[in-house]
């Protein structure tokens, strides 16, 4: 009998961890886009009116923003300042992949980092700023967006762990 009290304590258990660790997950992509957003409004800032070339300005911009959206930043500052010929296009790729690995973004919101990568360091700055203004917009969007995917299903992640998990030791009752 205690044995099966701590097979149904742990089953519960297991399961709503599980469901809070989704809504979890939820919660952090909206903060973290949230983060982006303002990490790119600074960069901006670093290209536009600091006129700091574009690996000092990623540099700068990785040590203003917080993990794990410095991580970007500090992937393409590294890889533009090893000068082994990468183009900004190529190491904002490999910047994106690496905030990929680290962050809880959705695919689309690494899609829309990415189509940033033809613009920087090859047009003005002007047009970078452009570049950097619309794409802050649309992650403002997906901030919008994952905020209202938090209205909806926070509450279903966080009780349907639980909910699951009480389904499951009834059945196996």
């Amino acid at each position: 009998m205690i044995l099966k009290s701590i097979g149904t304590i742990m089953i519960i258990t297991g399961a709503g961890v599980w469901g809070l660790s989704g809504a979890r997950r939820l919660t952090k992509r909206q903060e973290q886009l949230g983060e982006l957003k303002m990490a790119l409004a600074y960069l901006d800032k670093e290209i536009f009116y600091m006129h700091n070339n574009l690996s000092q300005a990623m540099l700068n911009t990785a040590k203003f923003a917080s993990w794990p959206i410095n991580v970007l930043f500090a992937a393409t500052a590294q890889e533009l300042n090893l000068k082994k010929g990468t183009t900004a296009d190529e190491a904002w790729q490999k910047g994106v992949n690496a905030l990929q690995a680290e962050a809880q973004l959705h695919p689309n919101d690494i899609a829309l980092l990415a189509t940033l990568a033809s613009q920087l360091g090859v047009s003005s700055a002007s047009e970078q700023n452009r570049a950097l203004t619309a794409l802050g917009e649309e992650l403002g969007l997906q901030e919008i967006k994952a905020r209202q995917e938090i209205e909806c299903n926070h509450k279903l992640w966080s009780y349907g762990g639980f909910i699951m998990g009480t389904a499951i030791v009834l059945l196996l009752i």
